[in-house]
């Protein structure tokens, strides 16, 4: 009878353990992930725990990052990615890897964070830039991180240009800073920057796109510098001229300058005249499309 009855107060206590546990298991409980990472060391112990071999280290805690935030959920995902990825890079400096992931993580997990998310995703990329001066990649990196995500079109331009002036830094910097920046010159301005991407040019394709790029720059200037002639001969004779020599042979006068020549374009060929509209046609490309 005892025994009947302990067994049966043993159940109820039991049932009643097993249901506190699920009460309790149903209350919220914020970061349960996180507080791994309350006892995670810093980079000074890291070493010291390693034995000095701070590049193995490193590994070891970019692979357990990577997996570490694969399992946040949403409200938790943003998590002290920073201190993270911080800590990695401490230990090893010159780890490309982790700059580049870290920051495309913080990109993805700080959606929700906006006014934070540019903030760490360059200060990460900004920390390798520093720790590897002669490398181009994660200048490069944070160039279109800000072109397509953070819609900087002139913070991408400086980017580009810092990858552009590392050692075997691919021609395209120079090109894409260019294209970043367009909107902001004047043509002047943008025919002396495709000159001098010109004048660096080292291979013939790198050749051919900078001068594509100088031919229709100077089109549109050119445009603008002759085509008041046409406009002043079509007033002064009652019709569109047939050839530029025509122009130049009647000493048409625009202001105080004077068409003494046939204009050529950056090719070297002459320019044409659309006699409907009485306007100047580039007749040849460099490169066809």
């Amino acid at each position: 009878m005892r025994t009947a009855a302990t067994l049966l107060a043993v159940a109820a206590l039991l049932a009643a353990a097993a249901g506190i546990e699920a009460q309790l298991r149903s209350i919220p409980r914020p970061d349960p992930l996180g507080r791994q990472l309350l006892y995670l060391p810093t980079a000074e112990y890291l070493n010291i725990m390693s034995l000095g071999n701070r590049q193995l280290m490193a590994d070891y805690l970019y692979i357990w990052a990577i997996q570490y935030y694969s399992q946040f959920k949403p409200n938790e995902r943003f998590l002290y990615l920073d201190t993270v990825f911080d800590l990695i890079t401490d230990l090893d400096p010159l780890y490309r890897d982790p700059y580049r992931i870290g920051a495309l993580i913080m990109l993805i997990e700080a959606q929700q964070q906006p006014e934070l998310r540019q903030g760490l995703v360059l200060g990460l990329l900004d920390k390798g830039i520093r720790a590897m001066p002669d490398d181009y990649a994660l200048a490069e990196e944070a160039a279109w991180k800000c072109y397509i995500f953070f819609r900087d079109n002139e913070l991408a331009a400086r980017y580009a240009e810092i990858a552009a002036s590392r050692p075997n830094a691919p021609h395209w910097t120079l090109r894409f800073r260019g294209h970043l920046l367009a909107e902001h010159w004047t043509l002047a301005q943008a025919i002396e920057y495709w000159e001098e991407v010109l004048r660096s040019a080292t291979t013939d394709y790198q050749r051919q796109v900078s001068d594509n790029h100088l031919y229709d720059l100077k089109v549109e200037r050119d445009r603008e510098l002759f085509e008041p002639f046409l406009s002043v001969f079509r007033s002064l004779h009652g019709r569109c001229p047939e050839s530029w020599r025509e122009v130049a042979e009647s000493r048409v006068a625009v202001g105080e300058r004077v068409l003494t020549e046939a204009p050529l374009d950056h090719a070297g060929n002459a320019y044409g005249i659309d006699a409907e509209s009485c306007t100047l046609v580039a007749e040849k490309h460099l490169i066809e499309d």
